[in-house]
């Protein structure tokens, strides 16, 4: 369990590496982030889950040329009430030479049954030269009927 602002699994400067397999980490604190690869930081998993049970949350975020590489991993909306879902993403890379690989995975953002109407969700978001490569990896974002900006 994640306070708020932390990471599930933090790796940061170069020749940094964690791996990690067949892990659940549950997200639990607002502004907090699962695996979280920084300043060309690494990070390898395999049958790692994400549950994202907070507001603001992120699943996997690599900054400045921080590297993650996710096989048959999940990350997913956790939290059944709108309130503690709202801006979750799935996957953000940021800046030159992030990037977030995912094979054979899912990203489901939303609520995983059922109409609640849940706002302010996205899947992965790449930016400032980051960069997210999916492979046969199925990606959803859900709100509801009355959901915005998802």
């Amino acid at each position: 369990m994640l306070g708020t602002e932390s990471d599930g699994i933090p790796s940061g400067g170069a020749g940094s590496v964690v791996t990690a397999a067949n892990e659940t980490i549950q997200v639990d604190g607002a502004d907090s982030t699962g695996p979280h690869a920084l300043g060309s930081g690494e990070i390898e998993g395999d049958l790692v889950t994400v549950n994202l049970n907070a507001a603001n949350t992120t699943g996997a975020r690599a900054d400045s040329a921080g590297v993650i590489t996710l096989t048959g991993s999940t990350i997913r909306t956790a939290s059944a009430t709108a309130p503690l879902t709202s801006g979750q993403t799935g996957l953000v890379a940021s800046g030159a030479g992030s990037t977030i690989g995912l094979a054979n995975g899912t990203v489901a953002m939303g609520p995983q049954a059922g109409s609640t109407a849940m706002s302010n969700l996205l899947a992965g978001r790449a930016e400032a030269g980051g960069a997210i490569v999916l492979t046969d990896t199925a990606v959803s974002t859900r709100g509801g009927n009355l959901g915005t900006s998802n």
